[in-house]
C-alpha cells in the first residue's frame, strides 16, 4: 500500500463508518499528522482516531494495525465530554484537539456544535493562560507522586516533566506529542521567546550532551523489553505495531541529527513495557538501570533530580505569570 495522507484519510473513514453501523457512534474526527499533512515519519504513520459514543465507551483506546506500516490508533470518548464545550476551552489537551480537527462524521451536527462553543475566543489569552496553568498543575500533582514514601523511581518523572515544558508550549500553540515530540518542544519554547526552557527540558531528561548517548545500545534493550511485553498485554500503548512504528522513529530522528529526540518516547515506553512485565521484568531490568544512569536519572540521583523538576516548574510557573501580565489575561 502506498502511504499518502489522502489514503489514511479514507481508511480513517472507511473505519468510523462501519463503527457508526456496529456500535453507538455519535462523530468522529481526526487529529495528528494526519490533519496536518505530515503523516509520514521513518516510512510509517499512525492514524489518531477519536470516535464519540452515545453511551460510555467499553475501552478507552485501542490500536488497530492495518498494514506492516500504518496503524490506527482510536481513542473512545463518551458524549458527555463535550456537553458542555465551553469549558474545553480550557482543556490542555482536548480544547486544542477540538480547535482544528478534520471531521469524518457528524450527522446529528453534535461535533459542530460543540466545536462552535469551544473555538469561541479559544486563543483569547486568559484561555491560553488558563490551559497553561492547568498543565502545570498536573505537572506538580505528579511531582507529589514521587514525593510519596516508597514510590517507584522514575515513577511519574518523565510525565512531569513533559506535561511542565507542554504547560508553556500552550501559551503559543497545541501541546507537543508523538514520535516528533522534542522538535515540537523545540519550535514551541523559540515561539514563547523561552529557548532555554527546552535546553532545561534536554537536562532534565538527561538528554542534553548527544554525544553521550549510547543510542544503538538502549535502542536494541528496549526493543527486548517491548516485545515481551507486547506478546501478552493487552495494553493498547503496548501492541506489537507500534513498535515498528517507534523503531522508524529512532531511525528518522538520528538520521536528521535529532538523536537527543528519541531519549524521551525510550524513557516513558520502556517504563511501560517493564511495568507490564511485572515480576517477569526482572531479567530486564539490568540493561534498564544501565539506561537510566547513562541518563544520570538512577534512583541515587532522584532526590536531586525532583529538586531540579520543582525549581524547573517553579520557573514555568514564573513565565506563565509574566507572559499573562504582558497579554492583558
Amino acid at each position: 500500500m502506498r502511504i499518502t495522507r489522502r489514503k489514511l484519510i479514507e481508511l480513517a473513514h472507511r473505519e468510523a463508518d462501519r463503527r457508526a453501523v456496529e456500535e453507538d457512534i455519535l462523530s468522529a474526527y481526526l487529529i495528528g499528522s494526519t490533519v496536518r499533512g505530515e503523516p509520514l515519519f521513518g516510512g510509517t504513520a499512525d492514524i489518531d482516531l477519536i470516535l464519540v459514543h452515545k453511551n460510555p465507551p467499553a475501552s478507552k483506546r485501542e490500536v488497530i494495525p492495518l498494514s506492516e506500516d500504518v496503524h490506527l490508533d482510536i481513542a473512545h470518548h463518551d458524549r458527555a465530554t463535550y456537553n458542555e464545550p465551553r469549558s474545553l476551552r480550557t482543556s490542555p489537551w482536548l480544547g486544542p484537539a477540538l480547535y482544528d480537527p478534520l471531521f469524518l462524521l457528524d450527522p446529528e451536527h453534535f461535533l459542530e456544535w460543540a466545536q462552535a462553543s469551544a473555538r469561541s475566543q479559544f486563543n483569547r489569552a486568559d484561555y491560553r493562560q488558563a490551559r497553561a496553568s492547568g498543565l502545570l498543575a498536573k505537572a506538580r500533582s505528579e511531582v507529589g507522586q514521587l514525593k510519596i514514601p516508597g514510590a517507584a523511581w522514575p515513577g511519574a518523572y518523565p510525565t512531569a516533566v513533559l506535561d511542565g515544558v507542554n504547560s508553556l508550549a500552550l501559551l503559543v500553540g497545541a501541546p507537543a506529542a508523538g514520535r516528533r515530540l522534542t522538535v515540537t518542544l523545540k519550535q514551541r519554547t523559540e515561539e514563547a521567546g523561552q529557548p532555554e526552557i527546552f535546553e532545561t527540558f534536554l537536562h532534565l531528561i538527561g538528554a542534553a550532551a548527544p554525544d553521550r548517548l549510547d543510542l544503538p545500545g538502549w535502542i536494541d534493550a528496549w526493543e527486548r523489553a517491548f516485545r515481551a511485553a507486547s506478546s501478552g498485554s493487552s495494553d493498547p500503548r503496548l501492541a506489537p505495531c507500534r513498535m515498528r512504528y517507534y523503531l522508524s522513529g529512532f531511525e528518522a530522528l538520528s538520521e536528521a541529527g535529532w538523536p537527543q529526540a528519541v531519549v524521551w518516547t525510550l524513557l516513558s515506553t520502556w517504563q511501560i513495557a517493564l511495568e507490564s512485565l511485572g515480576a517477569g521484568a526482572d531479567g530486564a531490568r539490568p540493561e534498564w538501570e544501565a539506561f537510566l544512569h547513562g541518563l544520570n536519572l538512577e534512583e541515587q540521583a532522584a532526590e536531586e533530580r525532583t529538586g531540579e523538576l520543582e525549581a524547573f516548574l517553579d520557573g514555568i510557573e514564573d513565565r506563565i505569570e509574566s507572559w499573562s501580565r504582558a497579554h492583558g489575561a
